[in-house]
């Protein structure tokens, strides 16, 4: 299924390893159209398990409602407010999935594309060893689980046909790396130096740039990824300076980091940064509400409901704040990224 076909920089040494990349190919472009045309097959034996443990904790639910105890009634109240906790929690996973399901959905026509352009070279190699090429017969097979490949760290050099739909394949960060991504930063910088001019030069470039490339019709994970730095930067780093309600940048920030496939860890120590930062507010807005309740010193009851209402957020956080630690140049990313991880141990204390 990771199958990648590096023709031109590293070309297969015999023809027997081309025949194996085209196999892999052919078998990755059977089981991506497979799953295109039937979506419940994406992580349908997750699903499944989920939906049998959902109906047991349903099932003894209604036992213990239909057969109350004449003594321990306390401990019997527990036992069912535990059951109900678990059966939230299988209920936000399936939730999960269904979301999880839609956003691979709508990555999935370009990988198709991608995989078919992959194995199209892989071909062509193949027809240059005097190789006959056979299309391969189609096949049924079940998909249980599947997850979406890592991206590409390497894109195939060699010369194409002109196709519609492979234009974006190349760049499809670039408005993001070279111009939205510094002009936020700059701000940041201004900041730092305390140049209230210069921040609000900046500011007023940053936003006309989000909104017109918006209305361009930039690629959707393009803008998402604009949008998430841009809350990030000025609802934390530079909240001081900017000029509107702070809150309606962080309720942004939140809902997009949720959104976001966070599961690949990037080399773009910002952008980790802010979804760090954006998966911490769901845990630290329900901690803050169980502050409020008699409930606030129970560690394991808090731990529960955080993860029923954002499950793996704090995981997902640290993870990212350890690992701006690591690769980040700036000073004040790596300070971030620690305050980052206080918050979390305070979350979790």
């Amino acid at each position: 299924m990771t199958a990648t076909a590096q023709l031109s920089s590293d070309p297969p040494a015999t023809t027997e390893e081309l025949q194996h990349t085209v196999h892999d190919l052919e078998s990755k472009a059977s089981e991506l159209r497979e799953i295109q045309n039937a979506p419940d097959r994406y992580r349908a034996e997750e699903t499944r398990d989920l939906e049998l443990r959902k109906r047991a904790l349903q099932d003894e639910i209604a036992q213990l409602e239909a057969h109350p105890p004449r003594l321990f009634k306390g401990k019997h109240k527990m036992r069912l407010e535990d059951l109900r906790i678990d059966l939230r929690y299988l209920d936000t996973q399936l939730v999960k999935i269904e979301n999880d399901r839609a956003h691979y959905l709508s990555w999935l026509p370009t990988e198709i594309q991608r995989t078919a352009n992959e194995l199209e070279l892989a071909r062509r190699e193949l027809g240059r060893h005097g190789v006959e090429i056979r299309e391969p017969e189609p096949r049924r097979s079940e998909i249980h689980s599947f997850q979406a490949p890592e991206p590409r760290t390497e894109e195939v050099r060699e010369t194409q046909e002109p196709q519609e739909t492979q234009e974006p394949l190349e760049a499809d960060d670039t408005f993001y790396r070279e111009t939205m991504a510094p002009a936020i930063l700059a701000l940041m910088e201004a900041r730092m130096d305390e140049n209230r001019l210069r921040f609000i030069d900046g500011y007023r470039e940053a936003t006309t740039l989000l909104g017109r490339r918006q209305l361009a019709g930039l690629d959707d994970a393009e803008q998402e990824k604009c949008r998430i730095l841009y809350d990030f930067v000025l609802g934390y780093p530079c909240v001081e300076w900017f000029p509107g309600d702070p809150a309606l940048l962080l309720a942004d920030l939140r809902d997009r980091a949720r959104a976001w496939n966070s599961s690949v860890d990037s080399d773009d120590a910002p952008f980790e940064l802010a979804l760090a930062y954006g998966l911490m507010i769901m845990p630290r807005q329900v901690m803050s509400k169980l502050e409020q309740s008699s409930r606030s010193g129970d560690v394991r009851h808090r731990m529960k409901e955080i993860e029923e209402a954002c499950p793996g957020a704090l995981e997902t956080s640290e993870r990212k704040c350890i690992h701006v630690m690591r690769i980040a140049d700036a000073d004040w990313l790596r300070k971030l990224a620690e305050k980052g991880l206080d918050r979390i141990n305070q979350i979790r204390r």
